[in-house]
């Protein structure tokens, strides 16, 4: 597991109720090796392969779509079919991932952004405006520490002085913090109490996302024509006749399921943003001006293909536990 996203100790941050920022911060840190950990299958990294994925094939697409009446590799329907399949089957897998939702016992339980939303909300007792503001160690009340800055510049005779980001003494990110957590939670500047908690309307929009009808017709999709071959009842018990998804739909999808993650990740949690598109660090388009095999390479390629075709056709002729020679050994 990731080390701990908190820079400060806790008796060096500004809460009064200490009991509840201990409970804070064990979620916080178990909410981030879901986001952004180690773990195999951490969310935001999850995210950027779907979307690498999502960009190669659309690269490979177009290239096909405007070079449709020529000679060239993507032309070629044998490759195409393997790409096509590979790249549904792929997004649509992933995406189901990530809507799904908790399990009842730990040995089927999982991670996934549905997950982590359910377990935010169960918890946002946790998440008060005075634990918001401690993740970076601020002080909550910093109109003291403003003014305490303020005494000090007069007195430095025009000295440069580093004004601290992070920390008791950070008075202009605690101010800004306090505004970010009043429009989560729909109390005023004037009214604002430590114990204040992120609206539930907050909770209920990213809900709502969550269910959009393109995610719900990505889900019934992969659950009743690619993660399992659901029989004809099973596909007509559905609201709708499962349909496979366009290209379209899978983008927005993506663009549904980042939002979400930075509202729990960079908004509500402070603890992972899901940042830019991953940057090549190669030519993404090494060789594509080159032809896939020689005519030698081609050859090794056809005896490969016709030996794996005969190994096939040897499997199906085994019987398992019938032996037809029984029959006319007389």
């Amino acid at each position: 597991m990731s080390s701990s996203k908190f820079m400060f100790p806790i008796e060096e941050t500004d809460v009064s109720d200490t009991e509840t920022h201990i409970k804070f911060r064990s979620k916080v840190d178990e909410w981030s090796e879901w986001l952004s950990g180690d773990d195999t299958h951490a969310i935001i990294p999850h995210l950027h392969s779907m979307i690498w994925n999502h960009a190669v094939f659309r690269i490979v697409n177009e290239f096909r779509r405007v070079n449709f009446q020529k000679y060239f590799l993507s032309q070629n329907r044998f490759l195409a079919e393997f790409i096509d399949q590979s790249y549904v089957s792929f997004q649509a897998t992933a995406v189901r991932r990530q809507i799904e939702r908790g399990a009842r016992t730990p040995k089927h339980q999982v991670i996934s952004l549905q997950r982590l939303l359910e377990d935010v909300e169960k918890n946002r007792v946790l998440i008060t405006r005075e634990n918001y503001l401690a993740f970076e160690g601020l002080p909550y009340d910093w109109e003291p520490v403003r003014d305490k800055y303020y005494e000090q510049l007069r007195h430095s005779d025009g000295m440069a002085t580093w004004v601290s980001t992070t920390g008791p003494d950070a008075w202009e990110t605690a101010r800004a913090e306090h505004i970010l957590f009043d429009q989560m939670s729909g109390v005023e500047a004037a009214n604002r109490c430590r114990t204040d908690l992120i609206s539930a309307d907050v909770f209920s929009e990213l809900k709502n996302l969550m269910s959009s009808d393109v995610l719900v017709k990505l889900r019934e999709s992969t659950n009743k024509l690619i993660a399992h071959a659901a029989d004809e009842f099973s596909r007509s018990s559905s609201d709708e006749e499962p349909q496979y998804f366009a290209i379209n739909e899978i983008g927005d999808c993506h663009e549904i399921l980042i939002r979400v993650a930075n509202a729990l990740g960079n908004e509500i949690l402070q603890i992972a943003h899901f940042g830019t598109f991953p940057t090549p660090q190669f030519d993404i388009f090494e060789f594509f001006n080159t032809p896939w095999a020689d005519k030698s390479g081609i050859k090794e390629l056809n005896d490969l293909w016709d030996k794996y075709s005969d190994k096939v056709d040897e499997q199906a002729r085994q019987n398992t536990f019938i032996d037809y020679r029984e029959v006319y050994k007389d």
